[in-house]
Order: C-alpha cells, then structure tokens, then sequence
C-alpha cells in the first residue's frame, strides 16, 4: 500500500505519480437517412462496427449484449422506416423486427422508388390528406381508403 505523503527528488521538485487515466469511447448507433445504394451499404458497414465495439464493451463489463445494443428502428430515420415497413416489408412498423430491417436488399430501383414513396407521405402529411388517402394499417389491404372515397350517396 502506498503512502499519502508527498515525496521530492533532489531538487525539491514533487515526484508525481503515474496514475492510470481511464479512457472514455462515445459510441453511438449510425443513422439511416436514405435508402440509396451508397447508404444502405455505408451504414451498414458503420452498424457492423458499432455493433463489435459493443460486443466487447460487453464482453468486458458482463453487460448483455441485447440490452447495450440500441435497436436498429431507433437508429432508422422516422420517415423512412415508416415507408420501408409499409411499401417494401407490407408491414406495420410495430411488427417489423430488428432482423428484417438490417436483412432487405438495396436496390437503385426500390430506392428510387421508396424516395417517391416518402416524399409522397410527406406531402399528404404536411397537407392533411391522410384520412382522404386512407394509409395506415397495410393489414385491411386498403379497404378503408376504397371505402372513404366510394361512399354511396
């Protein structure tokens, strides 16, 4: 055990100490903000990283490496996720998993496509067109839009 008092050399000078200092990582999750080629691939290339450096800050704190790990719809720009699970999955995005997101294929054709698809659902959002269009749950196979718009008079 090592004393508290202060020790000097020759010279009156204090012998300092070597004390290890910890070293501090900010990691954080990427963010997927488009669904072109280049995108998807460097975002993926990103999320394999982030998810190595997690595994072994796990590996070394015993923490568990669901729990660490930020959920890949988190990590999902809003918009887009919205779209990818209604158009390209036909799913509600409560039903989408972490695994179906980080498996879909890129494609130039369905991203030219899915950004048609968003900024259509920006446009009918920011105009209030939602109840008119019908969009929403993708299970009633659009039965609520057909029956907005044919209503009998």
């Amino acid at each position: 055990m090592q004393s508290s008092e202060a020790r000097f050399d020759a010279d009156g000078d204090a012998v300092m100490q070597n004390v290890q200092q910890p070293v501090f990582e900010f990691v954080q999750a990427p963010r997927l903000t488009d669904w072109s080629q280049d995108a998807v691939v460097s975002w993926k290339k990103r999320w394999e990283q982030y998810v190595s450096i997690v595994r072994q800050r796990c590996t070394e704190s015993g923490e568990r490496l669901e729990v660490a790990l930020r959920p890949v719809k988190t990590c999902v720009d809003p918009e887009l996720l919205e779209v990818l699970c209604l158009y390209e999955l036909r799913k509600a995005v409560d039903e989408v998993t972490s695994e179906e997101l980080i498996d879909l294929r890129e494609d130039d054709i369905d991203a030219r496509v899915l950004k048609y698809y968003k900024d259509f659902a920006t446009l009918y959002k920011e105009n209030g067109l939602t109840k008119i269009l019908g969009v929403g749950d993708p299970a009633d196979g659009g039965r609520r839009c057909f029956e907005t718009t044919c209503v009998a008079t």
